[in-house]
């Protein structure tokens, strides 16, 4: 998974004396196919382990320029396999693309017929290529073949068939603890909240390679971030990630521990309405102590008056002579009656302002 390698099975393999058998039909045997395989299966013999590579070189003789003669190869699918076979040995080991470099000239031109090529999987295998290979191409930039590389495996997360989805998840699972940029380069592009949609995929193969890209992923700072954001507001996403990724996989164990923390103190989207938390508008229970009390309407027949529902009315008024004034204090209900129509004559009365002016009666003209 992820190119990573087993010692103790790569050891068991040379104890049984595997190299001098390879190395005498990577060179003698006839037929370019069955050279190809083989040094594919040396490559992942050593893949990523020093002591049995010097033991392939100084001891077994082997030499990349057998490899690099297929690379060269006018069959398209040998031309792709040994080109693989070169990037295991390649893999995370700086002398060794020294040592590939040595040995002879590798152009871009060479991958150009897979990176325009209409099938997927042939365009996603080159890309990988070229990205660990970049320093070993030269007549382009590294950085330049990196970031074309990062960009059409991103691109190849969004096809439709599920065996280019695969492969780019272990690819990018691969490429995700590669050298130092190229981590940050997939999550500049988005690379996380791709690989999260997968997640939802029928497919089980699907969801083990994008788990495990994931998981890789995580050792990567800003990767790591956007991840547990991604879990904090979806904790189910947590559980995808756990029950599908690979056990050959790995995944940060700072990532699980914050995570698990952060469920003991609670996650902030469980209180969410949609995640069985309360609701936004609340609801109110039937009873009595749980009505709402409607407010008091007051809607005289031909006036707007504003006035509380308990008014002292005392001296606002100007009394005539016949007139009685009450002592008492006049309550007003807030019953509305049903004689209440709309209002045909609106006027406004302020109580604070009555009788502080009175109206001046007519003179009467004087007499002669």
């Amino acid at each position: 998974v992820a190119h990573t390698s087993n010692p103790v099975s790569q050891q068991f393999v040379v104890d049984e004396n595997a190299f001098p058998v390879l190395i005498q039909l990577l060179r003698t045997h006839p037929s370019p196919n069955i050279k190809v395989e083989v040094a594919f299966c040396l490559a992942c013999i050593v893949l990523r382990n020093d002591e049995l590579q010097r033991d392939l070189h100084e001891n077994e003789g082997f030499e990349y320029a057998d490899v690099l003669n297929l690379l060269h190869s006018t069959d398209k699918d040998i031309c792709l396999k040994a080109g693989y076979a070169l990037t295991l040995f390649a893999f995370n080991n700086r002398f060794q693309q020294y040592l590939i470099l040595e040995s002879g000239k590798i152009t871009i031109s060479i991958f150009e017929p897979f990176l325009e090529s209409t099938i997927e999987t042939e365009k996603a295998m080159a890309a990988f290529q070229i990205i660990i290979l970049a320093k070993v191409i030269i007549d382009v930039d590294h950085i330049t073949l990196s970031a074309r590389g990062v960009t059409i495996l991103v691109d190849s997360l969004y096809s439709v068939q599920t065996s280019t989805t695969v492969l780019t998840g272990n690819l990018i699972a691969s490429l995700a603890h590669s050298r130092a940029g190229i981590p940050e380069a997939f999550v500049t592009l988005g690379t996380i909240q791709r690989l999260c949609y997968h997640l939802y995929s029928r497919s089980e193969e699907v969801r083990t390679a994008c788990s495990s890209a994931l998981g890789y992923l995580t050792y990567n700072a800003n990767a790591f971030r956007i991840l547990f954001k991604e879990c904090r507001n979806k904790p189910n996403q947590f559980l995808r990630i756990t029950n599908n990724i690979s056990r050959d996989a790995s995944i940060n164990p700072a990532f699980l521990k914050q995570f698990q923390m952060q469920q003991t103190v609670g996650l902030p989207s469980l209180s969410l309405e949609k995640n069985g938390g309360p609701s936004i508008i609340p609801v109110f229970k039937k009873g009595k102590e749980h009505q709402r009390k409607s407010k008091p309407k007051i809607e005289p027949r031909d006036s707007l008056t504003f006035i509380p529902p308990v008014t002292n009315f005392m001296g606002l008024f100007k009394a005539t002579k016949k007139t009685k004034v009450s002592q008492n204090i006049f309550s007003f209900s807030s019953v509305i009656t049903s004689d209440i129509i709309n209002v045909s004559r609106p006027r406004i009365v302020c109580l604070s302002q009555l009788g502080n002016h009175v109206q001046k009666a007519n003179p009467e003209p004087a007499e002669g």
